[in-house]
């Protein structure tokens, strides 16, 4: 028993060290990113919040000065 606490432990431990080096490498990847290319990083940051917010059943019900609207107008207008 005491093996197997040990071992789970370690495992344990090892995971959380490398999801934080992940998110370390994340967060570098995205701030090189902001700086080669903002408006694209924006864009690109923007359609992960649109993707997160928005799921295959929901139904947004928003005023078309909404915000969250911008990115299509911009796309539209063109």
């Amino acid at each position: 028993d005491r093996a197997a606490l040990v071992t789970v432990a370690e495992a344990t431990r090892q995971a959380s060290e490398l999801r934080g080096a992940g998110d370390a490498e994340s967060a570098r990847i995205y701030a090189e990113a902001h700086g080669q290319a903002p408006e694209f990083y924006g864009f690109l940051r923007r359609l992960e919040a649109y993707r997160k917010t928005i799921g295959s059943q929901t139904t947004l019900v928003l005023p078309p000065d909404n915000e969250f609207f911008e990115l299509l107008e911009s796309y539209r207008a063109k």
